[in-house]
């Protein structure tokens, strides 16, 4: 049998088995069959069920295996409910492990939508963290350096446009146009003035 036992096949030999003679079954014998003439005449028996040993199989006397059958009759009975009971419970344990299975996943599940919202809450964090360090610095360098070129130094005109670069790239990290590596070492470089 290679298909997993059904509902209605269990059932089907459930049925068998309740429809049977009821009470313990037991051998009586061993007996010589008095059909059997020759030299060495098969022992045979009876199963016997309950107090009053109500006949349930006499195997036939011809049978040389007589005895093992009758043994093995006896406690196929037995054998039966207690193989029933076991594909019972069995199956109860394998119905709680699909149910806890199912469980686990549906947490698993929940775990990855909890991961993945607070590492976009932690990257939106940390992208608000460093568009407000790139304004600040930039405004930082920018006023200094307008008063200097407006004072005639020319050379303050390189520290303004690298104030308006980190300006810019405040604003494209804000909506998202500047992306940086998950494990890139992101620092602000000196300036040209030699600050930072």
């Amino acid at each position: 049998m290679t298909e997993p036992l059904s509902g209605d096949r269990l059932a089907e030999i459930e049925a068998r088995d309740e429809a049977a003679t009821d009470g313990l079954w037991q051998h009586d014998g061993p007996y010589c069959c008095p059909f059997d003439t020759s030299a060495t005449p098969h022992m045979t028996g009876v199963i016997t069920a309950g107090e009053e040993r109500t006949p349930v199989l006499v195997p036939a006397c011809s049978n040389p295996r007589g005895e093992q059958d009758l043994a093995a009759a006896v406690h196929a009975r037995r054998d039966v409910r207690d193989l029933l009971a076991e594909v019972k419970r069995l199956t109860r344990e394998l119905a709680d492990l699909q149910g806890q299975n199912a469980q686990t996943e549906a947490n698993f599940e929940v775990y990855v939508e909890d991961a993945i919202s607070r590492e976009k809450e932690m990257r939106a964090e940390e992208r608000a963290r460093c568009v407000a360090e790139l304004r600040t610095y930039s405004a930082e360098e920018m006023d200094p350096a307008v008063v200097q070129y407006g004072a005639g130094n020319e050379g303050a005109l390189a520290t303004i446009a690298y104030a308006a670069t980190m300006a810019k790239a405040a604003r494209l990290l804000e909506t998202g146009e500047l992306r940086a590596a998950a494990d890139a070492d992101v620092r602000l470089v000196d300036s040209p003035n030699g600050g930072g």
